[in-house]
């Protein structure tokens, strides 16, 4: 455990019950957040994830350059 992370937990310590209940309530929160970024992570770099990005990225540049592409801006959006 990190000296920081010790100094934290200390400082919960001495919270009342229902406050360490919110502090435990949002650290789950943000520890399952930080779950689905390791899962995002590893499913956007895997190598079948990636030569599929490239895949697109190579048809993209290539309709572009054949003139089948459109310039996007926030009018066209609206």
């Amino acid at each position: 455990m990190t000296e920081t992370l010790q100094q934290i937990m200390e400082e919960v310590e001495r919270l009342d019950p229902a406050m360490q209940e919110a502090f435990v309530a949002r650290a789950k929160e943000i520890l399952a957040e930080l779950e689905e970024e390791r899962e995002w992570d590893a499913l956007v770099n895997s190598p079948k994830s990636q030569r599929f990005l490239k895949k697109l990225i190579d048809e993209g540049r290539q309709e572009h350059a054949a003139g089948l592409t459109e310039e996007i801006t926030g009018e066209s959006l609206a």
